[in-house]
């Protein structure tokens, strides 16, 4: 199964937009309820080896891949412009969105 992780669906999108939906109304329960309270949400960091490999597989292919941060690392897969070179195997999509999210 493939998955290219720049496509979306109509029924991703719906599914997205529920989440979002769904993110909001809790938020605004919890922000009613404890207003003077924060809930922050932190991600652990991205595993280095797989970060660091993932580069490498790219720089073999090409393309520079800037892992500085998050926003970097956003910003060189886009700079990728071939759709065949984007497109990347379903568990290797959900290690690149956990990777982005650091």
């Amino acid at each position: 199964m493939e998955h290219n992780i720049f496509d979306s669906t109509p029924a991703h999108e719906i599914i997205e937009e529920l989440g979002h939906k769904a993110n909001l109304y809790v938020a605004q329960k919890i922000a009613s309820a404890l207003p003077e309270k924060a809930f922050l949400r932190r991600h652990a960091s991205p595993n280095p080896r797989r970060l660091h490999t993932f580069a490498e597989r790219m720089t073999r292919l090409g393309y520079e891949i800037d892992t500085s941060s998050s926003g970097a690392l956003q910003n060189s897969l886009f700079n990728v412009k071939d759709a065949a070179i984007r497109k990347v195997r379903s568990r290797d999509c959900l290690i690149l969105s956990l990777l982005i999210l650091f």
